[in-house]
């Protein structure tokens, strides 16, 4: 419940201009390195399904609702806020802004593949993966800071709203 206040409160803040001089600071950063943009394509919805439907069969079947329901729950949910907030982007675009959805699912997925995974000797590239993927909306200027922000922050909620969930049904077990 705090982390749900927290994202509104971050959302109210974001959306009325009080971060705005936060927002205009980090447009200071930005490049349109190579780098970046395969960084970003790698938390774009496609990416992130097609690597959900490699990864998630392997898992217990708990792991495999638990992810795959707060995945597609966080997508449309992202999407129905951007629609609703119509918050736009620091660069002319036909799509809004808050909450960016590359920051949401990118980080909720690769978090996620990271726990567990966490033995194998591949997965610090998720956690890295976790928190460039919504840097790179930053450096690539095509979100403002309090957009990523409150992308990872909707993530953080999803992924307590999932915990909780299912835990409470491993234990009613």
């Amino acid at each position: 419940m705090g982390l749900l206040l927290l994202f509104a409160l971050w959302s109210w803040l974001a959306l009325s201009g009080s971060l705005a001089p936060l927002d205009h600071f980090f447009l200071n950063f930005t490049s349109e390195n190579v780098f970046w943009k395969l960084i970003t394509e790698a938390g774009d919805y496609r990416v992130l399904s097609a690597l959900a439907l490699v990864f998630l069969p392997s898992l217990k079947k708990e792991e495999q609702k638990r992810i795959g329901y707060g995945f597609v729950s966080l997508a449309i949910l992202v999407d129905v806020l951007k629609n609703i907030l119509k918050h736009p982007r620091p660069i002319p675009s036909i799509t809004y802004a808050y909450p960016s959805g590359h920051s949401t699912l990118g980080f909720f997925l690769y978090f996620n593949l990271y726990r567990v995974y966490r033995k194998r000797k591949f997965a610090p590239l998720f956690l890295l993966l976790s928190i460039l993927v919504p840097l790179s909306r930053i450096v690539l200027g095509v979100h403002w800071f309090s957009d990523v922000a409150g992308g990872v922050l909707l993530a953080f909620v999803g992924q307590c709203f999932m915990e909780e969930r299912y835990l409470k049904r491993e234990k009613e077990k």
